[in-house]
């Protein structure tokens, strides 16, 4: 207690050094995480493409035709609010220089796939002609070739940030039917991307 006529001692304020220890604390516990977490493994720069296409088989009472929309849970990711490629160890194809991921939307129901999430990769590889094929047969659509960061398709160059669209209609016999196939893909170039790579996943 102060003395008589003595004013007592000012009461110290330590919130600001609780507030400083608190926040050395936490960075003190973040080192570990930021040490001991592990980097990405990055695949081989790939041109990348990505194909949004529209599928039909007419008449559509013809079929079932079967069709190749890739694996039942797809081996490659793109996001594009942070431009990463992700795909699986297994997925990688030495030798390639670039890769078209094309994602098919079903316009009619006479299809017979086992494509769950309806997307599949061709690849750009030296000497390999005709990479992007028909999901039915097969049969050369297109020609991919990249130089640089232009993709060159069928003698046409487009640079990064190029879309543009492309219809593909055939022929195929289903039964001795003949079913016609009508493809309109819209294709993006997003340029060469060095992907992400991740073990292969547990697919339901």
């Amino acid at each position: 207690m102060a003395a008589p006529g003595m004013a007592a001692p000012p009461k110290r304020n330590r919130g600001p050094l609780l507030v400083v220890i608190v926040v050395v604390i936490t960075l003190l516990a973040l080192i570990p995480v930021f040490l001991l977490r592990p980097t990405a493994i990055l695949g081989t720069p790939l041109l990348v493409v990505l194909a949004e296409g529209d599928i039909t088989a007419t008449p559509t009472g013809a079929g079932p035709v079967p069709a190749d929309f890739g694996p039942h849970c797809a081996q490659w990711w793109w996001d594009d609010r942070r431009d990463v490629l992700t795909m699986e160890t297994t997925a990688q194809v030495p030798g390639a220089e670039g890769m078209v991921r094309q994602h098919y939307r079903l316009l009619s129901e006479n299809f017979m796939t086992t494509g769950g999430d309806f997307v599949r990769a061709r690849y750009m590889s030296p000497g390999i002609d005709g990479n992007f094929t028909s999901p039915i047969d097969e049969r050369a659509l297109a020609e991919f070739d990249r130089q640089g960061e232009n993709v060159i398709v069928d003698g046409t160059a487009h640079p990064p940030g190029d879309e543009w669209e492309l219809p593909f209609s055939y022929d195929v016999v289903i039964d001795q039917d003949t079913v016609q196939i009508l493809e309109v893909v819209r294709f993006r170039n997003l340029g060469v991307v060095t992907p992400h790579l991740v073990m292969p996943a547990a697919c339901a």
